[in-house]
Formats: C-alpha cells, structure tokens, sequence
C-alpha cells in the first residue's frame, strides 16, 4: 500500500500546490474521497498483479482526479494519514463495495462512450491491429 500510496503522493504533489491546512474541515464528498483513495491504495497493495490489481490502481487515480478538482491545495499526505486508521478489517470489504461501485458505474459509462465513439478517432499514434508491434 505504502509504494501505491506513495506514488499517487507524488503525483498529487505534482499537480496541486500545498496551501490547505490539514486542520481545515473538508466537504463530506471530500472525505468519502479520500476515505475511498485510502480504500483503492490498500486494495491494490493487498491484491496480487492481475485484473484485481489494476482496477484497484485505477481507483487511485479515478479518486485522486476527484480529490484535486473538488480541493486543490490540500495538503493531501497528511490527509491520507487520517484517513488510514478509519480503515478497519471487520469493515474493509462493505467499504470497498461502497467505494467501488461507483468507481465501476463510471468505468461503464466511458467504457460505452468509448465505444459509440472508437470510430470517430483518428488512426495515428500507434501500430494498427495489422501492423507487427
């Protein structure tokens, strides 16, 4: 969890500046945000590599996308770190259900607009199903 963690960190450092104080109370959907980032970074620390694994860590990156647009400039290390202890054993999997469900409601909702729209891309950028990679 600590390497997942650590790189949606960095990558949070990198596209927000460090204004917010930890002490600031956030919205109640920032929190549930956090809360399920927290969720997503254990899950994907907890899961083997695999399909598991990979929407774990798409999870980390679908919350922290929502974490900066609905907070920028909070301090987001020192955040986490209070929403680690919320996380509990006994109610790991119900959380990772409620956060998970509309983390695949939305993979859905691209998923079917990537497909009404696959054909409306431009063929450049990479090889054609054709072409030997």
């Amino acid at each position: 969890m600590l390497r997942t963690l650590a790189l949606a960190t960095v990558c949070a450092a990198l596209l927000v500046g460090r204004t917010a104080s930890a002490a600031e109370p956030l919205p109640p959907a920032v929190e549930h945000d956090l809360h399920c980032l927290v969720v997503a970074a254990t899950f994907a620390q907890n899961s083997p590599a695999g399909n598991a694994k990979q929407v774990a860590e798409s999870g980390i990156i679908y919350f922290l996308g929502k974490v900066d647009g609905e907070a920028p400039g909070i301090d987001l290390e020192a955040r986490v770190r209070e929403e680690i202890p919320k996380l509990t054993a006994q109610t790991f999997m119900a959380q990772v259900q409620a956060c998970g469900g509309p983390l695949q409601k939305r993979f859905d909702e691209v998923t079917a607009i990537g497909d009404r729209l696959r054909s409306q891309l431009p063929a450049f950028g990479g090889p054609s199903p054709s072409e030997p990679q």
